[in-house]
């Protein structure tokens, strides 16, 4: 995706892939963890695209200031935090964008290998 923006098609991706991984995890269906398994969640709701949210992340990603916390995020109607993701890209770079999608966000949701179940509250 460089530096293109999401086609509809994309943002459906990006959409369902989250709300599959959300699935699991409210369901208490995750057994990983740094202690695992991770408790269900109580009050985990679906996630939705928002264009604002998505203009600010677009501004925030094209500053380059990867691992420095943007101050600047928050909207009007509630606080919003973030999450980075790099990866080397030459074993997805052939691939579509649905593809590289799948690729981000599983390799991002894999990250629950090392989380501790005690840090959910």
């Amino acid at each position: 995706m460089k530096n293109n923006d999401l086609e509809e098609g994309d943002i459906e991706t990006v959409l369902d892939t989250h709300n599959f991984y959300r699935v699991v995890v409210a369901n208490g269906k995750e057994s990983r963890g740094n202690p695992g398994p991770q408790p269900a969640a109580r009050t985990m709701m679906e996630l939705i695209w928002d264009d604002e949210l998505a203009v600010i992340a677009r501004r925030w990603a094209l500053q380059c200031k990867l691992f420095q916390k943007d101050q600047c995020r928050d909207v009007e109607r509630f606080g919003v935090w973030q999450n980075v993701n790099v990866l080397d890209m030459d074993s997805v770079e052939s691939g579509t964008s649905i593809e590289r999608i799948h690729f981000h966000i599983a390799s991002w949701y894999d990250e629950v290998e090392d989380f501790d179940n005690a840090e959910v509250g």
